[in-house]
């Protein structure tokens, strides 16, 4: 019995590999950019609200700032959210800086939602974006790679899948990526790799810091965040931390 189940965890990870090298491929052919820059809240899973092994919003799982985790929402998970980064440490409302008639450029802002569905036997996450009051909305999505694997998940995903916005700042493309997460006791780790925005590749170290938070520290393949979330009723949750450990970063949002 012990064989079998090793062998069925041996042959999980040969179809992962082999589904995430076809995936990183694919998108490494589309186009040639150097590292994007999104920062702070990406709208990806993780984001914000922290992400259980069984897709729910939980609390007690893993979650991220940058960076996505390879836990997936599935049907039934449904937020909106948003977000600022600051230029320094001081914390600002998440509205750039025009909308309040400032010259300086202090706070970017971010707004999404993110909605999780149910497959045959995996689970997919859709994003929609809008990272700058001047940008196009950004789409994102990522899909759970089915395994038989205790404790760990796979996912392959995609942000700005229609390139619509860019992932870089002075071109316009799309980002692949390649996660995994394992749960060790109460906490999370995270690991991945992907194209673009994610080709220095990206780690993530989170967990339960209580009923009602969690933190999380990552190097999201540009820099070293720090965040915690905390439940503020049944529905809200609020996230501070800093980018770089020096931006300080803010976010707000629904569960429904």
């Amino acid at each position: 019995m012990q064989h079998q189940v090793e062998t069925r965890e041996r042959a999980s990870l040969r179809n992962v590999a082999a589904v995430a090298a076809a995936f990183l491929a694919v998108g490494a052919l589309a186009t040639d950019i150097e590292n994007g820059h999104f920062r702070g809240a990406s709208g990806l899973p993780g984001s914000l609200f922290p992400i259980g092994v069984d897709g729910t919003i939980d609390f007690s799982g893993a979650s991220a700032v940058s960076a996505p985790i390879a836990y997936t929402p599935g049907g039934g998970t449904r937020s909106i959210a948003f977000a600022g980064l600051s230029s320094d440490s001081r914390f600002r409302l998440p509205f750039r800086s025009e909308l309040s008639g400032s010259s300086e450029d202090t706070v970017n802002g971010h707004l999404w939602s993110l909605v999780g569905f149910d497959l045959a036997s995996s689970r997919l996450a859709v994003s929609l974006a809008l990272t700058e009051i001047s940008l196009p909305d950004v789409y994102s999505m990522q899909y759970l790679v089915p395994t038989s694997i205790a404790n760990t998940q796979f996912a392959i995903g995609v942000q700005d899948a229609f390139a619509l916005a860019g992932a870089n700042p002075r071109q316009e493309n799309r980002s692949f990526y390649a996660a995994a997460t394992r749960r060790f006791g109460f906490a999370h780790a995270t690991l991945g790799i992907g194209t673009h925005r994610f080709e220095k590749g990206f780690l993530a170290l989170s967990g339960p810091l209580g009923g009602y938070c969690n933190g999380v520290v990552e190097y999201d393949g540009l820099g070293w965040n720090v965040a915690v979330s905390v439940e503020i009723g049944s529905n809200s949750v609020l996230q501070i931390g800093y980018v770089d450990f020096d931006r300080a970063y803010l976010a707000a949002g629904m569960k429904f």
